[in-house]
């Protein structure tokens, strides 16, 4: 997520509007991915987690 973040026009302090919509789809399912793992839990369930995000983003991820 760090890449892409660092590519936003103002980097981590870009508004990125209600809802995200100035994100691509698979910009918002990997920015819920990381919100999620930085709590580190105990268990992780992803159901289509990888859908919209690129091939390497996927690796990444897996």
């Amino acid at each position: 997520a760090h890449a892409f973040i660092e590519r936003l026009p103002d980097g981590y302090d870009t508004d990125v509007k209600e809802r995200g919509t100035m994100l691509s789809v698979g910009q918002r399912q990997l920015l819920a991915f990381i919100r999620a793992y930085v709590h580190r839990p105990r268990i992780l369930v992803l159901d289509e987690a990888t859908s919209s995000v690129d091939t390497m983003s996927e690796h990444l991820i897996q």
